[in-house]
């Protein structure tokens, strides 16, 4: 289901590995699953994800040097946040963006980024010849595993919070303030 949801996303495109250029590195993939658990440690959610190999990524080549980590805000930064909240008789909400990596812009690289299927799973499909062909992905998108892909995020989430009106702090890019609302953004999480 993961893996079908993300195609249909566009956050890659299906091809053959002919169809890659010559002296192209592909990068793996893999499925990651977790387990859920309620207080009394009974399991109540099973999820997997389908992540980019992004431990082979080339710097320079796959990802920018600059962009392979995203800020996150100290815990002096938080307390500060839920302190200002009880002075003042606020409510402290906390949000979970789902799928927050999605929905930012592929990350920068100098060449286009091709990956395998799931590392020890070969797919193979007829190509127009009718030649069966090992099938490749072409990244169109963020995507999960990939080393710029929380840069991406925090690129994409600070720009729309920016338009929002909100302001970020000058010594910590992860605290923002619009009149009497602060929030601190914590990967995927408010």
């Amino acid at each position: 289901r993961e893996f079908l949801q993300l195609e249909q996303r566009g956050t890659f495109t299906k091809l053959f590995r002919s169809q890659a250029p010559e002296g192209t590195i592909f990068l793996p993939s893999n499925m990651c699953h977790k387990a859920k658990f309620d207080s009394e440690g009974n399991v109540t959610k099973l999820k997997s994800r389908f992540n980019l190999g992004g431990h082979r990524a080339k710097n320079g080549i796959h990802v920018m040097e600059d962009a392979r980590s995203a800020p996150t805000p100290r815990m002096s930064t938080v307390r500060h946040i839920v302190a200002q909240a009880a002075r003042l008789g606020q409510k402290l909400l906390t949000a979970d963006i789902v799928g927050a990596y999605l929905l930012a812009q592929k990350p920068e690289s100098t060449v286009p980024i091709y990956f395998t299927g799931l590392t020890g799973q070969k797919e193979f499909d007829y190509n127009a010849n009718g030649e069966l062909e090992v099938v490749i992905y072409k990244l169109e998108s963020n995507m999960y595993g990939h080393p710029g892909a929380g840069y991406a995020w925090f690129q994409h989430v600070d720009k729309m919070l920016k338009e929002m009106g909100f302001e970020n702090n000058p010594v910590e890019p992860c605290a923002y303030r619009r009149g009497s609302i602060e929030l601190a953004l914590f990967v995927d999480d408010f």
